[in-house]
């Protein structure tokens, strides 16, 4: 009995393994990859990224090291694209910047950012910071991020 157990949990271990899986998008119609308070553009706005080349330049340019860039599953590209978006340089710590909502609409996607600042009179780091997040949408023909 113990080894039929022994052989259905390395069977199922086996078979869960599986190195290229593909980038699967939330109920939301979104997915945060990653973000940072520091390495973003000095301006706010986005990029849109729309194949494995143009995310590897990405990671690059973010200074993003191989250990980060090799916990991304494999996204589809002709279906999906990631977006990079970006706050622009803020003087003080305690920036993020998210995606609240997407909505997809015929040849059109509207990202709905999310900011978040430091509260009044609370403590914040004293740093120059760049907030961003790279998040993956379906592919569409108009980003609109408000």
């Amino acid at each position: 009995m113990k080894i039929k157990i022994l052989l259905v949990s390395l069977f199922a271990l086996f078979f869960s393994c599986n190195s290229q899986k593909e980038m699967k998008l939330g109920a939301q119609g979104f997915r945060i990859l990653y973000q940072n308070e520091y390495g973003g553009a000095q301006k706010q706005g986005y990029d849109i990224i729309d194949s494995s080349e143009a995310l590897t330049d990405l990671f690059t340019k973010l200074q993003l090291d191989s250990e980060v860039y090799s916990n991304f599953e494999k996204i589809d590209f002709s279906e999906n694209c990631v977006l990079a978006l970006y706050l622009g340089q803020k003087n003080t710590g305690g920036y993020t910047l998210s995606v609240d909502k997407v909505q997809n609409e015929p040849g059109k996607t509207i990202i709905q950012r999310k900011i978040t600042g430091p509260k009044q009179g609370e403590m914040a780091t004293m740093a120059l910071t760049n907030p961003y997040c790279l998040v993956v949408v379906k592919k569409n023909k108009i980003y609109e991020v408000k």
